[in-house]
């Protein structure tokens, strides 16, 4: 029986699904309805209307509807309230990431997928292309030797109208429950993910985090937690994992790049694909044939098991290491409301003055940031 997806939230990034199902529907799903309270202020509202599909204000009453499959793109703070409701009402999931901040939250809800065998996916979309994944079976089949260090950068600038879109962008607590969001728990956290993910003993597990150190700075005084992060984390087997993001640069955006560097080779990912190479420099695998997928490829992953005794990409499992981690940098050491305002493209930023370049050439080095360094950078 193909699945009936309920989109609940259709705003920020659960607009992808709305145009998904509106402007390639397909045979494989039907949609039946929308949970949304403010549903009316899309700009495919009418079109929703116009084709039938009900729009529910009520999350409870929208899952007491012959929904099979839930999509959750809702606030970070309703995700493990609603996927508990879904688990409890026997219904397949696809939530976006994260799927909670607490762990013992996390713990729960791995219990309640365990009793209901119902299919939990999680959004973090790297863990779904097929490049990813081809290089993870390479890498777990130890072609590339062991690995020595993993490094990745990714930096977005992101101004006001970013952080005042909706209630919860740069909170830390909303509701009384925990958020902290970030560049790292949020827009930019697949790619520390994908570190996690390519380490992974199992096809859809993750190495396991020993340690972490950094540091967090904040450019921008409106919002509670940090906009940029510069962090090593070390796993199980001593593999350190060097990871650098930030909302508060000038520049529109570097990134994402990466270097995983094995005993027998360096694979790399210019922003152009992902290569590997000797430790000669002649060129080992081009990826690129691979592909990356959809940008929706778990949407589509997750409509094809839907329904099946069959595990995804990115189940609640794979998500615990990051969310170890999510928590873990919040008690970092930190440089606050260092970001000078400025303008530009009618928006307004809080960027920290040379932070791009130090964070670029940690990178390069594989280095981590003093705080004598940050203060003599900016």
């Amino acid at each position: 029986m193909k699945p009936r997806i309920l989109l609940v939230g259709i705003g920020g990034y659960g607009e992808n699904y709305l145009q998904e199902v509106l402007d390639c529907p397909s045979n494989d799903y039907s949609v039946e309805g929308i949970c949304d309270p403010y549903a009316a202020r899309s700009a495919r509202y009418e079109d929703i209307l116009s084709r039938g599909i009900k729009i529910y204000e009520n999350y409870d009453t929208a899952l007491d509807s012959e929904c099979t499959l839930v999509v959750i793109a809702s606030p970070i703070h309703t995700h493990f309230e609603y996927m508990k409701k879904a688990l409890l009402k026997g219904k397949d999931i696809l939530c976006e990431k994260p799927p909670c901040i607490e762990e013992a939250e996390l713990y729960e809800l791995i219990e309640l997928q365990r009793k209901s065998g119902t299919l939990v996916a999680i959004g973090y979309q790297m863990c779904y292309r097929p490049d990813i994944q081809a290089l993870k079976k390479d890498i777990q089949q130890g072609i590339y030797g062991k690995p020595v260090l993993l490094k990745a950068i990714r930096l977005m600038r992101r101004g006001e109208s970013y952080y005042t879109r909706n209630s919860w962008a740069g909170r830390k607590i909303v509701h009384g429950t925990k958020v902290y969001d970030s560049p790292f728990s949020n827009a930019c956290a697949h790619d520390f993910q994908n570190m996690l993910f390519v380490l992974g003993n199992g096809w859809n597990s993750t190495t396991t985090v020993k340690s972490v150190e950094g540091i967090t700075l904040k450019g921008n005084p409106t919002i509670e937690n940090y906009d940029a992060v510069a962090l090593c984390a070390k796993d199980v087997n001593g593999t350190p994992l060097y990871y650098y993001t930030a909302h508060c640069i000038k520049e529109s955006k570097i990134g994402p790049f990466f270097e995983y560097h094995f005993s027998r080779a360096v694979i790399k990912d210019g922003g152009t694909g992902i290569t590997s190479y000797d430790l000669s420099g002649n060129l080992i695998k081009d990826y690129s044939a691979f592909g990356q997928g959809d940008k929706l490829q778990k949407f589509h992953e997750a409509i094809f098991l839907s329904g099946k005794d069959r595990r995804p990409s990115c189940e609640l499992e794979t998500c615990k290491e990051h969310l170890r981690v999510i928590a873990a940098v919040q008690d970092l050491p930190s440089l606050l409301n260092i970001g000078a305002r400025w303008e530009d493209a009618g928006d307004v930023f809080y960027p920290i003055e040379g932070l791009a370049k130090l964070f670029s050439d940690c990178y390069a080095e594989a280095s981590l940031p003093s705080l004598n360094k940050i203060e003599e950078t900016i």
